[in-house]
């Protein structure tokens, strides 16, 4: 049997296997010569009411797909036009819709009705489209563009990007971590200065002993002096240095923790010291 469409309305599939290829009315027809073979009708019958079937529980997918078995068994216009209403009113495919739809057309055994009904949708579905499509444009073109990439000028650095993090975590600047760096080599010098000075200070005692002023009365009054003449060099020099960066470490722990602008720039910095026996000299430069 077979249910036409009612004023277009949804009692559109054909029901059964018959109606699938093409016996469900007096003036159905095949549209291939295979169909007239009794094994190729059977077998499309088969899948076309097995498709019945799937479309009554709602298996939409797996109807197509056993339609199309159908169709390849015995081709017929109806079969065609079931799986273009499927595409059409349950899976929303409008491209396969129309593609179907515009097979059904072109099929020798469409019926007049249905190629009516089918070119007023196919005119709707193709409105549709279109629509989609321009849509479509029209949102791709409102998506906002992406910014472009700052140049190195603007780029912040690694160092600063760590800085503002580490400070928004409460943790220390780089530099402040070089005014520690600098105040632990300052302790440093200074304990070089005084082991030094410990050893100038004993060989002096021996050279005062073995001496009488620049006189000595053996060779290890002169080693002695000699000795203590060059340790206490060397301990001048370890006072000096270790105090100026000591100094130095220390002004850069207390600069480090002001929370700035420019701070949050980025900061260069360079320091230099200088030492002999007279004394230390730090020079600090850079940008804060």
């Amino acid at each position: 049997m077979s249910l036409l469409p009612s004023a277009w309305g949804p009692a559109w599939l054909c029901l059964g296997a018959a109606a699938a290829t093409g016996s469900f009315s007096p003036g159905a027809r095949a549209d291939e010569p295979s169909a007239n073979e009794p094994s190729a009708v059977a077998l499309s019958e088969q899948r076309a009411a097995e498709a019945f079937q799937a479309y009554s529980k709602k298996d939409y997918s797996g109807a197509v797909a056993l339609y199309l078995k159908a169709y390849e068994a015995a081709p017929n216009g109806s079969i065609l036009y079931n799986i273009a209403r499927i595409y059409d009113t349950k899976l929303a495919d409008r491209p396969l819709a129309i593609t179907y739809y515009r097979r059904y057309i072109a099929d020798p055994g469409a019926y007049t009705e249905r190629i009516e009904f089918a070119n007023q949708r196919l005119t709707q579905l193709r409105d549709a489209e279109a629509l989609s499509e321009k849509l479509d444009d029209s949102a791709a073109a409102k998506q906002p563009e992406r910014p472009e990439p700052r140049t190195a000028n603007e780029r912040p650095s690694r160092t600063t990007e760590t800085q503002s993090a580490q400070r928004a975590e409460g943790g220390w600047s780089s530099v402040r971590w070089a005014g520690v760096a600098l105040g632990a080599v300052g302790v440093a010098a200074l304990g070089t200065g005084a082991g030094f000075g410990l050893a100038a200070m004993s060989k002096a005692r021996t050279a005062n002993e073995l001496c009488d002023g620049n006189d000595c009365t053996s060779q290890r009054g002169v080693d002695a002096a000699n000795s203590a003449d060059r340790a206490a060099t060397i301990s001048n020099i370890g006072f000096a240095a270790g105090g100026g960066l000591l100094l130095t470490g220390l002004t850069l722990f207390l600069i480090g923790g002001e929370e700035s602008a420019q701070q949050e720039r980025g900061a260069t910095l360079r320091v230099e010291t200088a030492a002999d026996p007279r004394g230390a000299a730090v020079r600090v430069s850079g940008r804060w």
